[in-house]
């Protein structure tokens, strides 16, 4: 069975006027299934929405943590 997700690259979350952030969404039609972990001992929520390998990390607010792949998709 076929699902589709809505993909977000890290260019995407704001564009390059510095005017607020520009939502470029991209279809993918292949099925995807969403891992979330919680580590109630950290009192941390994980949604990984890929099993692509991480090549990098951004803390975009205090306590929030994005991941990215090689062509800056998110991942997780």
């Amino acid at each position: 069975m076929a699902g589709f997700a809505v993909g977000l690259s890290r260019q995407a979350r704001s564009n390059s006027s510095g005017e607020g952030r520009g939502l470029e969404r991209s279809i993918l039609a292949e099925c995807v299934t969403m891992k979330v972990t919680v580590d109630k001992d950290a009192d941390a929520l994980y949604m990984r929405l890929s099993d692509t390998q991480i090549h990098d990390s951004e803390e975009v607010k205090p306590g929030v943590i994005l991941d990215y792949d090689d062509q800056d998709n998110l991942l997780g």
